[in-house]
């Protein structure tokens, strides 16, 4: 028992080592996107070209996100910001869709960063354009 016991606190010694070095390179990450960030677009431009009030960072002008799964991102994924998600790899979306339940594994994630990037830096006319492509978030045919 001695053994075994002492082979366990080993182990979950180094799981909690490798957990604080996964926290600081999220950090690290964290701030690196933050710092990359493009300077807030000119939201009124936004709302001339979306036709609607635009919020800067609201993710729910993203087609295929409304205010549920925006708390879910916020909540589950960090994800605050345009730009962060813009930076946020599709299987983390996916993942953090299929932990939510089945109402949200309806979402299909894979069109949210590139239309985060172009909302982040401004892009309105290509949002839109590529907006009118999507149904319900996914790419059109």
């Amino acid at each position: 028992m001695g053994d075994r016991e002492a082979t366990i606190g080993d182990l979950r010694a180094r799981l909690w080592n490798q957990e604080a070095k996964i926290g600081e390179l999220e950090s690290l990450l964290a701030a690196h996107i933050a710092a990359s960030a493009p300077p807030e677009p000119d939201l009124v431009a936004g709302e001339a070209a979306l036709g609607e009030k635009v919020r800067f960072n609201d993710l729910t002008v993203i087609e295929g996100i409304g205010p549920k799964i925006a708390d879910l991102l916020h909540a589950n994924g960090h994800i605050r910001t345009w730009w962060e998600l813009h930076h946020t790899d599709v299987a983390i979306l996916r993942r953090l869709i299929d932990e939510a339940g089945s109402s949200a594994q309806l979402h299909d994630p894979s069109s949210w960063p590139q239309q985060a990037g172009l909302l982040a830096r401004g892009q309105w006319h290509e949002f839109t354009a590529l907006v009118d492509r999507l149904r319900g978030g996914t790419r059109g045919q």
